[in-house]
């Protein structure tokens, strides 16, 4: 219901009582409405499948399909960033999926469909109902939307003559709304260290009766198979062959170079500090996937997630406070030296090179703590 007002582009009076009328603006229109047909069934698949695995699937076409509908409004760079953040989602489900054994995954999905028809009806009206009152709402705000005379055109016309981002988007991001981006990723970077601190909290406490589990597995024959299995399994996390090795090896410093693009021609193309640090952490996930914790910590030496995040904050707040020092105001842009390659050096690479630094060690930091959370490395 929230993209049906984007798809239909409607010109309608809700208020007065009249009537709406879609107006369809050719093939684009068309496309969106296969995407919507296909998040809806996706999300309609993930809601009743009673297996994990497919469900997981389905919440991934669903996003894709959404990063479709902003693909075609068109919205570059908001569809790269679905099409990332839904990529890591599913990575993430499928890893914690493999951490989890498949006696209590059983259980859950039993219990998960023991609902009565009074409790499914119930569900059912008020999702339904709370769906519609949004699906009206954004059809009335997209209907009443003033035209393009206010503060969105301002940055249309100033963003390459103030900033020298000739993508908009960037230039919000790094200048424009800089204070939000500084606030949002230092928040980002907590929620990473916060999620280690749960899950190696957890097993800490649990540590004890894990390894004392681990010992009579390998020492005895008669320990309870029931206990056992519900014993995170080191191994289920690894699909280890010979392409899956060499694959992994080569997809790596391809993925650092691809970030590397996004950070340096992030002002005049899609992608930016943001996506970098996902593209770089989806690596580094396969890696995990591929090679297992204790070998990927052995060949990635290098990888210090907790490192990174403090550097790219670091890295921020310095990049925030040069202008001052040269008579500007805080996160004040500074720099556009010209570079070869059509580069230009300015705080906008500067910040860029920041978010990087920190989505990356976040999301490193996830991983490490989610493949194997009773080694996680003391930050």
């Amino acid at each position: 219901l929230l993209v049906v007002p984007v798809l239909f582009r409607p010109e309608f009076d809700l208020w007065v009582g009249g009537n709406i009328v879609p107006q369809f603006a050719g093939i684009d229109d068309i496309l969106g409405i296969v995407f919507l047909v296909l998040a809806l069934a996706a999300a309609l698949v993930s809601a009743v499948v009673r297996k994990h695995f497919p469900a997981i699937l389905a919440i991934g076409v669903m996003g894709y399909a959404v990063g479709g509908l902003f693909l075609i409004e068109p919205g570059p760079d908001v569809a790269l960033v679905q099409f990332l953040v839904e990529t890591l989602a599913t990575v993430l489900f499928v890893i914690m999926l493999g951490r989890i054994s498949l006696r209590e995954r059983e259980e859950v999905e039993a219990k998960a469909h023991e609902q009565t028809r009074l409790g499914l009806t119930r569900d059912i009206l008020i999702s339904g109902i709370v769906g519609l009152l949004v699906g009206v709402f954004a059809l009335a705000a997209v209907s009443t939307r003033p035209q393009r005379d206010t503060i969105a055109q301002w940055h249309l016309d100033n963003a390459d003559v103030q900033v020298g981002a000739s993508d908009v988007v960037a230039g919000i991001i790094t200048d424009f709304r800089g204070s939000d981006t500084l606030v949002e990723i230092a928040v980002f970077g907590m929620a990473a260290i916060g999620v280690l601190t749960l899950l190696s909290t957890y097993w800490r406490v649990d540590g004890e009766r894990t390894t004392r589990l681990l010992d009579l597995r390998a020492n005895l024959k008669n320990v309870d198979e029931e206990v056992l299995e519900r014993l995170p399994q080191e191994e289920s996390l690894y699909l280890s062959n010979p392409l899956t090795r060499v694959s992994a090896a080569l997809v790596l410093p391809f993925a650092l170079l691809i970030s590397a693009s996004h950070i340096l021609y992030g002002s005049s193309s899609p992608g930016d500090g943001f996506t970098a640090g996902v593209i770089a952490g989806l690596a580094v996930g396969l890696w995990y996937v591929v090679f297992g914790y204790t070998e990927t910590r052995e060949r990635l030496r290098w990888l210090h997630p907790g490192r990174l995040i403090g550097v790219g904050i670091l890295v921020q707040l310095i990049n925030a406070s040069v202008p001052l020092f040269l008579g500007g105001n805080f996160l004040g842009f500074w720099g556009g030296w010209d570079l070869p390659a059509g580069l230009k050096f300015s705080s906008t690479i500067v910040f860029e090179f920041a978010i990087f630094l920190t989505v990356f060690g976040g999301m490193a930091t996830i991983l490490e703590a989610i493949t194997h959370p009773r080694e996680v490395s003391k930050l």
